[in-house]
């Protein structure tokens, strides 16, 4: 197949489906079709541009194929933040504040995100210092000192 350039026609049709994809919005599916192309340069940009529409809406739309990307998240540190930060997220919906809370230390950490995103994971961990909810194992305290001196 590479022989007669038939990879690289697919990778362009990846491209082109995902540029279109992206100029209508739909993130996630140029996302998608980024991933396909293996093209990580627009893996990134994506990633960057759903982040930074979380920052201005304050949520996330239509992400859940980030839950079916697998190993595919390991390809861009963005992309794999972004999946993380969803993670994140959805532990928080189902009441795991301190699994939450550790995720999110270690979001802070390993500084995979961008870095104007690290005031809205210091904004993140604000409901977790103190969790008074009597389903917390550790009698309210979801983050310990050590990890809100990140």
């Amino acid at each position: 197949m590479r022989k007669h350039g038939i990879t690289s026609i697919g990778s362009n049709v990846c491209r082109v489906m995902s540029s279109s994809a992206n100029q209508s919005d739909q993130l996630g599916l140029a996302l998608i079709w980024s991933l396909q192309a293996k093209d990580l340069v627009s893996v990134t940009k994506i990633s960057e541009t759903i982040l930074d529409n979380y920052i201005e809406t304050g949520g996330f739309s239509n992400l859940d194929f980030l839950d079916q990307l697998g190993n595919n998240k390991l390809l861009s540190n963005r992309l794999m933040f972004l999946g993380k930060y969803r993670e994140f997220h959805n532990m928080i919906k189902t009441q795991q504040q301190k699994k939450a809370a550790d995720l999110l230390v270690s979001l802070v950490e390993s500084n995979l995100g961008p870095p104007r995103f690290q005031i809205t994971l210091l904004l993140d961990s604000l409901p977790l210092i103190n969790d008074a909810d009597e389903n917390c194992d550790t009698n309210g305290v979801v983050m310990d000192s050590r990890q809100t001196h990140v």
